[in-house]
C-alpha cells in the first residue's frame, strides 16, 4: 500500500488552517504533518521533515508566500507548491507559477477543485482552474499575446488549448477544464497545427515551450 501524500499549511489565520485540514483529511491518504504561518517556519520544518505539498497563501509576516515558494523551488524541488490565496490579480497569478507553484486557488475554493489541483501537483503536473485561466487570457488584456501571435490568427480559445497542451494535459482533460467537447478540442488540435505549420503535438508541445520561455504564454 503507498503512504499517504503529506501537507503542510502555510497561512497566518488559524481558522483558515483548521477548516482546510480538515477538507484535506477528508481524503484518508492524504494527512497534513505540519502548519506555518510564516515562510520561515516553512523553510525549517522542510529541512526536518518529510513534505510532499504545500498550501502556501502569500500574505504571510516575514517571508512572504512567493519568495518561500521560488526557495522551494530552488532547494527542495520535490517538494509540490499549492497556492491557496485571496489575491486575484493576474501578477500573482503569473508570478506563483513562475516561482514553481503547481496551482492557484482562491480561498473561496470548492473541495473538488482543490482535489484536483492536489492530484495534478502529485502527478507533477500542474492545474489550472477555470478561473484561473479567464484571468490569465484576459481580453481586456490582450497587448503581450496579441503582439506576438497575431501573425498565427489564433483565436483566444486555440491559444487556451494550446497553453494547455503545453503543459501535457490531454484531450479528454482540456475537454473538462474548458468545458468543451473532446470533439471541439481535436478541432482546435487540428486547427492550431495547420496554423502553426508543425507536423503532431510533439510539434505543438515545442512550440508552446518556445513561447512561453518568450513569456508568450
Amino acid at each position: 500500500m503507498n503512504r499517504p501524500l503529506t501537507f503542510l499549511i502555510a497561512d497566518d489565520h488559524l481558522l483558515f488552517v483548521e477548516g482546510l485540514k480538515m477538507i484535506v483529511e477528508t481524503n484518508p491518504n492524504y494527512t497534513v504533518v505540519g502548519t506555518a504561518s510564516n515562510g520561515e517556519e516553512v523553510m525549517i520544518k522542510l529541512s526536518s521533515q518529510y513534505i510532499d505539498i504545500i498550501l502556501m497563501d502569500i500574505n504571510m509576516p516575514k517571508l512572504d508566500g512567493l519568495k518561500t515558494t521560488k526557495l522551494i523551488t530552488e532547494k527542495f524541488p520535490e517538494v509540490k507548491v499549492i497556492c491557496v490565496s485571496s489575491h486575484h490579480e493576474k501578477i500573482y497569478i503569473e508570478k506563483m507559477y513562475q516561482y514553481g507553484a503547481m496551482a492557484y486557488l482562491g480561498k473561496n475554493l470548492q473541495i473538488d477543485e482543490l482535489m484536483k489541483a492536489i492530484q495534478r501537483a502529485s502527478a507533477n503536473q500542474k492545474y489550472y482552474s477555470n478561473v484561473i485561466l479567464q484571468l490569465l487570457f484576459d481580453k481586456s488584456n490582450p497587448k503581450r499575446k496579441t503582439n506576438n501571435l497575431e501573425r498565427f490568427n489564433l483565436t483566444n480559445r486555440e491559444i487556451e488549448v494550446l497553453t494547455l497542451i503545453g503543459e501535457e494535459f490531454t484531450s479528454p482533460e482540456i475537454s473538462e477544464k474548458l468545458c468543451i467537447s473532446t470533439h471541439t478540442v481535436i478541432s482546435h488540435r487540428k486547427n492550431l497545427l495547420q496554423k502553426l505549420h508543425v507536423k503532431n503535438t510533439a510539434g505543438l508541445v515545442r512550440f508552446a515551450l518556445s513561447l512561453k520561455d518568450m513569456q508568450v504564454l
